[in-house]
C-alpha cells in the first residue's frame, strides 16, 4: 500500500507498508521512514524462514518479542536470542538467522544509518572500533520497550518530533550503554530560562511540523541534549508535551463548532483516527464523546 503524498507533511512518503504473508504463516512488514534520516523498519513474523548467510552496512537493531531466533554468525557456534531481548548486529558481520523452534519467532528491526546515529550522539567519536557492540544479545528491560514504543510511533505515523525524540533518545542509551562509548562531560547545563523560551515555541507552532533540530537550534546544543533538557525542567518530552498542547486546541476548536475531521486536521494530526486516540489517552473521553457533553 502506497502512501498518499497528501500525507508528505509526515515524512512518509517513502514508506511502503506492503505486507507479505504466506501458507507457512511468515509476515512481513517493511518501511522506510524520512523523518529519522530514511531509517529502515521491520515487523516480522516467522515460522519456517531461514535467513542465508549475508550481511548488513548498517547496524542492524531489534527487539525479539515472542519465540526465538537461533542466530549464527561466521566461525562460531549458533545460540538463540530468545524473547525479551534486545538483538544488535554490527555492520559487516556475516550472520544467518532462522527458526530456534516450532513456533517460529516475531521480531521488530531498524537499520538506522550513519547520519542519525551521528545526531543521536552529538558529535562522539564514531570510529569503527568504538560503535561496534561485544555481544549480540542485550538484557536491557528499559531500553526493550524504549525501542518497541519508537518502533510503533514510526508505524502509527506519530509525529515527526516523537519518532525522532524517540529513535535519538533510544541510539544515545545503547550506544553509551552498550558499545563502550562515554559521553562527554558537559561544561553547563541549559537553564529553565531557556527551556522556557523552548516551550513558547510550542505554543507558537503547536499545529507546525515540528523537528529536534529546530529545539537544537533555539537551545543552541544538540537534537539529544535539547530533548532531555525539555524533559528534565518541563516534566514532559517534549512530544508528548507538544501533543498534550494540540488536544488543548482540539477542545477549543470543537466548542467553536468545528467538525472532528477538521480538527483532526488543523491539529496537525495524520488522521481522525490518530486524533482520537490521543485525545482519549489525554482525557480519557474520545472527541465525541466530549462534544456530546458539550451539548
Amino acid at each position: 500500500m502506497h502512501l498518499s503524498a497528501t500525507r508528505q507533511a509526515f515524512g512518509l512518503t517513502r514508506i511502503e507498508l506492503d505486507t507479505h504473508r504466506n501458507a507457512e504463516g511468515n509476515e512481513a512488514s517493511y518501511w522506510s521512514d524520512d523523518a529519522v534520516a530514511r531509517t529502515e523498519f521491520l515487523a516480522a513474523r516467522y515460522t519456517d524462514f531461514a535467513f542465508p548467510p549475508h550481511f548488513h552496512e548498517t547496524h542492524a537493531i531489534g527487539i525479539i518479542e515472542t519465540g526465538g531466533q537461533r542466530f549464527s554468525q561466521a566461525g562460531r557456534s549458533s545460540t538463540v536470542m530468545p524473547a525479551g531481548r534486545l538483538c544488535v548486529i554490527n555492520p559487516g558481520m556475516i550472520h544467518e538467522g532462522r527458526a530456534a523452534g516450532p513456533g517460529g519467532w516475531r521480531y521488530r528491526m531498524i537499520y538506522p544509518n550513519r547520519d542519525v546515529i551521528t545526531a543521536a550522539l552529538a558529535g562522539e567519536d564514531l570510529s569503527k572500533a568504538d560503535a561496534a557492540f561485544g555481544a549480540n544479545i542485550i538484557d536491557d528491560p528499559e531500553l526493550f520497550c524504549s525501542f518497541y514504543d519508537l518502533h510503533t510511533a514510526s508505524q502509527r505515523r506519530e509525529s515527526v518530533l516523537e519518532r525522532e525524540s524517540r529513535i535519538l533518545l533510544f541510539l544515545a542509551r545503547l550506544f553509551t550503554r552498550h558499545a563502550g562509548l562515554r559521553q562527554k562531560r558537559r561544561t553547563g547545563s541549559l537553564g529553565r530560562r531557556s527551556v522556557d523560551g523552548l516551550r513558547e515555541y510550542l505554543h507558537a507552532n503547536w499545529n507546525s511540523d515540528i523537528r529536534t533540530s529546530d529545539l537544537a537550534t533555539l537551545l543552541h546544543c544538540s537534537q539529544t541534549h535539547a530533548v532531555r533538557a525539555f524533559s528534565r525542567e518541563i516534566g514532559l518530552p517534549p512530544h508528548r508535551y507538544l501533543l498534550a498542547l494540540r488536544v488543548e486546541r482540539v477542545k477549543e476548536m470543537i466548542r467553536n463548532g468545528l467538525t472532528l475531521a477538521a480538527c483532526a486536521s488543523q491539529a496537525g494530526f495524520y488522521d481522525q483516527s490518530q486524533m482520537t486516540r490521543h485525545f482519549k489517552s489525554f482525557t480519557g473521553l474520545t472527541p465525541g464523546s466530549y462534544l456530546q457533553g458539550l451539548s
